[in-house]
């Protein structure tokens, strides 16, 4: 009996850890391609990039390739990840080129651009940007330490909504007017 319930410990703690893990910066992508109007049955090579606007404009990250994707009636679902510094709260553009069958011949580049538009979950982070290295940055893309802030003030309150401590203000104005201490 004792096993039986170790394993379900065990289950429920494998459970609740996958759950604290960090999110990736992949998201899904689900298409649909027809040609000549009648949904694509095959397989396909795709290249998607990310662009800064909708026509002409900047790519913005590297090229995603995701190779001999099986179409069913014209629907596919890819998994994109672009990386942390590709979404900085600026609007975005997905390209699309793909060659059918897969493995031969030249990429053909549809049109028009899918606008990249916010999901529900990512609402709460807007205008804050965390990089790579895990600084997050408020007002600002390139902050340069664990928390950056950039234009206007900032003002810390404890849980009661009281103001800061004022033993903790003089190295606040430090940091913000860029001296060590």
């Amino acid at each position: 009996m004792q096993a039986r319930y170790s394993l379900v410990l065990s289950l429920l703690l494998t459970a609740w850890a996958a759950g604290q893990m960090p999110l990736g910066t992949g998201f899904t992508y689900q298409g649909r391609l027809n040609s000549s109007g009648v949904p694509v049955n095959a397989t396909a090579d795709f290249q998607f990039s990310l662009w800064n606007a909708a026509s002409a404009g900047v790519q913005v990250g590297s090229t995603v390739a995701v190779n001999n994707l099986s179409i069913s009636n014209g629907l596919f679902t890819v998994t994109l990840d672009f990386g942390w510094s590709a979404f900085n709260g600026d609007a975005r553009w997905l390209q699309i080129a793909l060659r059918s069958p897969a493995g031969g011949g030249a990429f053909t580049t549809l049109t028009p651009r899918q606008s990249i538009t916010v999901a529900p979950y990512a609402l709460q982070t807007r205008r804050l940007f965390v990089n790579g290295a895990g600084n997050v940055g408020i007002g600002t893309t390139t902050p340069g330490w664990r928390l950056s802030v950039n234009g206007g003030g900032l003002s810390v309150f404890d849980d009661a909504g009281q103001g800061i401590n004022s033993r903790w203000a003089g190295a606040l104005s430090c940091i913000s007017s860029g001296l060590s201490s």
